[in-house]
């Protein structure tokens, strides 16, 4: 697969982006740490598969947007490939696209449809899924010395992890599963064949007891017919004495229903006695009923005499209160109305005063007019304004004297004072509305205490009356109850002479009934003998249906007996493939790792061949004698030959070991995308070298060169200024406050 355009929308820090790769063999990306360049490989990633770094496909749309879109075009097979896979959070559940297409002469023909059956179609045309690919052609930070540089004792299990090889341990697992499971189930079947047999071996037994048991039943049934035809005989004794004592019968019955009678009459005669003595105690208090009901007339006159001068005394007291209210309310006002009135004495002898003093002040100034020579003068008067003043004060006082004649009138009262006196007349009362509100009061009080008193006497006389409805009907009733007494006495006699008569004609047929009684008594036994045989008959009658079905159930057993053994033999054989699978699978990723092995060698050599210049060459060694014994380790160290001789991985350093780890890396690269069927045509490395010094990036420099020519396409990326120059093609990644920005530098 060779990429050859990429387009990004919304993408992680990217707004918007567009990389032609089409005339580019090498390019190295470049930029400062957080400005957006792995989000390039992000990109590409997601486009593929809808993963990358982020576990969740929402974390990949631009903080702010509301969908994302990249769009890859790559070439693979000879053949033009585009995919377009979007992302959109405009619901709460968010919502993906994926398309993917194929450049069919002038126009794109789309492959897969649903969302999964499109994915299966990308994945089928690269022959990898997303753990391949990141694991063949895309080199992350840290990764490139993660197999080389792991304890020999771990680099198995890596390697082992890599080529996906833990699958065979869950398939092994599988099968030691089944395999136990088959190994439990003929043992389950075993103990199953062997509980049957031990049934098997109480078959002689059983046809023992069900010949037992069937001699039994025929016992049973002629002891039965015999016991049947002596208690047919008995019942037709029954039958003969039956007929003889039915007069019998019929006498006894009619006693019985004579000496219910008698009973019932007793009862009812009982009744009787006891309502004529209650009637006769309830007319020994006649007359003091009749007296108490006359005494109820005349409280209830009292009574209703208390309630009615109650009334009018509530009613009177009540504007008592109204008044006495208002009296209060009046003596509340006449504190303040004597105080106003004071206060208009006061502000009225002030204005006397004041008035006074206008009258003196105005005369005064009117004498001194006289006294002045000029004041006949017209011209005066308007100009000087002492003259011009002093006769409007003369025109004023006559005003001013009216004012004062006015306030010293001797009739003058303040305004209040009318008020003030009506107030003083209507509290006068004030003292005796009082006593005579707490007068009524206890009139009333007591007032209240005869009408309680009468009315507990009333109940009390309520009580007694209450009983004269039941002496009217005492009046009513005795007579009719004393007569009715004698018809039921007479009845009694009669009935009483008939139970002697009839006792004297049962007892004659004493012996009879005893003798039928002894043989229904018999028959009963009889009867109850035949029961409980039946019944042991039918517990035979199940003995023997039992054995016969276990008898059947032997012969089935026998049968299945036969079945189960050649089931055996066919799970024996299914439990030897599971064994021999299990070993199996045991066994092929040592086959596949040893295998593997060599592939990985040769593919390593040859890039050393290109990217060294000391003869490097790399051996790996899965076993390695022990110094304690005789035996081997399985371990994977990593033996480097190169001009001076031949030395350990562990032994190298800086720029050599780094050549060694690229060299094994793609030879892991290239092996897992020959096992997927996949070409290896891409190398995509994102790496961090910061702890390289500038001797190691210059020996860097040269290895990633030399890899030029094994791959059509290599994309690399680094924050170092000195690898800018390394490929003849940059693409220098910014990122400012739009979000991230890539462009080609040549």
């Amino acid at each position: 697969m060779i990429v050859e355009e990429l387009r990004l929308d919304n993408f992680l820090s990217y707004k918007e982006l567009s990389l032609n790769f089409e005339l580019v063999d090498a390019v190295i990306i470049t930029g400062e740490n957080g400005s957006g360049k792995s989000s390039l490989i992000d990109a590409f990633l997601w486009a593929l598969y809808g993963r990358a770094r982020s576990s969740s496909i929402d974390d990949f749309v631009k903080l702010g947007s509301d969908g994302a879109t990249v769009e890859l075009q790559f070439s693979l097979n000879g053949d033009r490939y585009r995919v377009i896979r979007k992302r959109s959070l405009k619901t709460a559940k968010g919502k993906s696209e994926l398309g993917f297409a194929v450049m069919n002469g002038d126009e794109w023909k789309s492959l897969g449809g649903s969302l999964t059956e499109t994915q299966e179609a990308i994945e089928r045309v690269l022959r990898m899924d997303y753990e391949t690919l990141i694991s063949s052609t895309v080199l992350r930070q840290g990764e490139s010395g993660l197999f080389t540089k792991a304890p020999p004792n771990r680099r198995k299990q890596i390697l082992s992890k890599i080529l996906n090889l833990e699958r065979y341990g869950e398939l092994e697992k599988l099968a030691r599963r089944d395999a136990d499971a088959l190994k439990g189930k003929e043992e389950t079947i075993r103990l199953e064949v062997g509980k049957s047999q031990e049934v098997l071996a109480t078959r002689v037994d059983t046809e023992k007891e069900l010949r037992d048991r069937r001699e039994h039943l025929a016992s049973m049934n002629e002891l039965i017919q015999s016991k049947e035809k002596e208690g047919d005989d008995l019942a037709g004794d029954i039958k003969a004495l039956e007929l003889e004592i039915q007069d019998l019968v019929s006498k006894k019955q009619k006693r019985s229903l004579l000496s219910n009678e008698v009973k019932e009459l007793s009862v009812k005669r009982s009744g009787i006695l006891a309502k004529i003595e209650r009637f006769k105690k309830v007319l020994d208090k006649e007359n003091d009923v009749r007296m108490a009901a006359e005494e109820e007339k005349n409280r209830l006159k009292d009574m209703e005499s208390h309630e009615s001068n109650l009334t009018v005394l509530e009613d009177r007291h009540g504007e008592l209160e109204n008044e006495y209210k208002e009296i209060e309310m009046a003596k509340l006002q006449l504190s303040k109305l004597e105080s106003q009135v004071k206060m208009d004495e006061v502000d009225h002898a002030n204005m006397v005063a004041n008035a006074r003093r206008d009258v003196e002040r105005a005369n005064r100034d009117v004498a001194r007019l006289g006294e002045v020579p000029c004041s006949e003068n017209a011209e005066y008067q308007k100009a000087c304004k002492f003259i011009k003043d002093a006769f409007e004060v003369k025109a004023a006082l006559p005003v001013l004297e009216m004012r004062l004649r006015k306030l010293e009138d001797p009739a003058w009262k303040p305004p209040s004072k009318e008020a003030l006196d009506k107030l003083k007349d209507k509290t006068k009362d004030y003292d005796w509305q009082g006593k005579e509100i707490e007068v009524s009061k206890t009139t009333i009080l007591a007032m209240k205490g005869r009408i309680a008193t009468a009315r507990e006497g009333l109940t009390k006389i309520r009580e007694i009356v209450g009983m004269m409805p039941e002496i009217e009907l005492a009046v009513e009733e005795l007579p009719l109850l004393e007569n009715e007494k004698k018809q039921v006495d007479t009845k009694m006699q009669t009935s009483e002479k008939e139970l002697v008569a009839l006792d004297q004609e049962i007892s004659r047929y004493s012996d009879k009934v005893l003798t039928i009684e002894n043989a229904k008594d018999r028959l009963k036994n009889i009867h109850a003998e035949v029961e409980g045989f039946s019944r042991h008959r039918d517990t035979t009658n199940q003995d023997i249906g039992r054995l016969e079905h276990v008898l059947a159930t032997m012969e089935e057993l026998k049968k299945s007996i036969e079945k189960l053994e050649s089931e055996v033999v066919g799970i024996r054989d299914q439990r030897r493939v599971s064994e021999a699978l299990e070993e199996a699978f045991r066994m092929i990723p040592v086959l596949i790792v040893e295998n593997a092995i060599p592939f990985i060698e040769d593919e390593a050599n040859e890039v050393l061949g290109k990217i060294s210049s000391s003869g490097m060459q790399v051996r790996m060694e899965t076993q390695r004698a022990l110094k304690t014994s005789d035996r081997l380790a399985e371990t994977l160290d990593i033996v480097i030959q190169d001009n001076d001789g031949e030395r350990k991985y562990e032994m190298y350093s800086g720029g050599e070991s780094f050549r060694v780890d690229i060299a094994l890396r793609i030879g892991l690269s290239k092996l897992l995308a020959h096992r997927a069927g996949a070409c290896l045509e891409i190398l995509i490395i994102d790496e961090g070298w910061g702890v390289l010094d500038n001797v190691g990036i210059e020996q860097l420099k040269e290895c990633l060169v030399g890899l030029s020519g094994e791959f059509k396409k290599i994309l690399v990326i680094s924050h170092i200024d000195l690898v800018k120059d390394m490929f003849p093609n940059r693409i220098e990644v910014t990122k400012g406050i739009n979000g991230s920005e890539a462009r080609f530098l040549n």
